[in-house]
């Protein structure tokens, strides 16, 4: 009951924290109009977003997990990750956007000994794929630059395939492969830098926490994210 409770608390902090920074960028892309004639949103375009980055997974214990049948504190690793959306600007410096995101692969490997005397290894590999809905704020900073603050709906999927060095079976009842799906939410922020009236560069960061799963073997729940760069179109 004290880590239920606990879980909840902390979804609570983070749902709290997203939501804050968000008004802040709402706030702002309200507050600060003088720099309004210098950005390349406006509303009635359509908008695409393509970035690529490190992506984040606190996955790196899941080989451990299937080798020993039991839980293990969260390890984060790093991979390639991506994200694509779409969308449409319904007003000067709000949005809306869809789309998908990949976090993955990471790999992952452990010790196991799957009978007396016979040494091999557990290997994981383990992607988060992301369909996911936003409202973007855009906060016009300075003549050409803006922060996008991103929050939404994801629905999230993580799927985990498992081998052995050696070839050897699985423990008895260990998944293969593993998936844990969950409704959530996503949260992010973009600075953004205009090229020319249709194309911006952007650098950001996004979060899709509570992804996975805390009951099954093979699997892990926590917040998973992209750091990245790419571009923003606006036609």
């Amino acid at each position: 009951m004290t880590l239920i409770n606990t879980d909840a608390r902390a979804i609570r902090r983070s749902c709290a924290t997203c939501l804050g920074v968000f008004g802040v960028g709402l706030a702002a892309s309200v507050l600060l109009p003088a720099a309004t004639s210098a950005q390349v949103v406006s509303e009635g375009r359509g908008t695409l977003t393509m970035m690529v980055g490190q992506g984040s997974s606190p996955v790196g214990g899941v080989a451990t997990e299937v080798a020993d049948q039991t839980f293990v504190p969260k390890i984060t690793q790093h991979s390639i990750g991506w994200r694509v959306m779409g969308g449409y600007n319904f007003a000067d410096f709000l949005s809306f956007e869809a789309g998908v995101a990949r976090v993955g692969y990471a790999k992952s490997s452990a010790p196991y000994v799957p009978v007396a005397g016979v040494q091999d290894q557990v290997n994981a590999k383990t992607a988060l794929n992301v369909i996911e809905a936003n409202l973007v704020a855009r906060a016009p900073l300075a003549r050409g630059f803006r922060l996008d603050f991103t929050l939404g709906l994801a629905e999230t999927s993580l799927d985990t395939s498992l081998s052995t060095q050696l070839g050897s079976a699985l423990p008895s009842g260990q998944s293969n492969p593993v998936h844990a799906r969950h409704f959530g939410y996503d949260a992010g922020v973009d600075a953004e830098w205009m090229i020319s009236d249709h194309l911006s560069a952007v650098v950001g960061y996004h979060a899709y926490p509570q992804a996975g799963s805390t009951s099954t073997i093979g699997s892990t729940r926590g917040t998973f994210s992209l750091l990245g760069a790419g571009i923003h179109m606006e036609f």
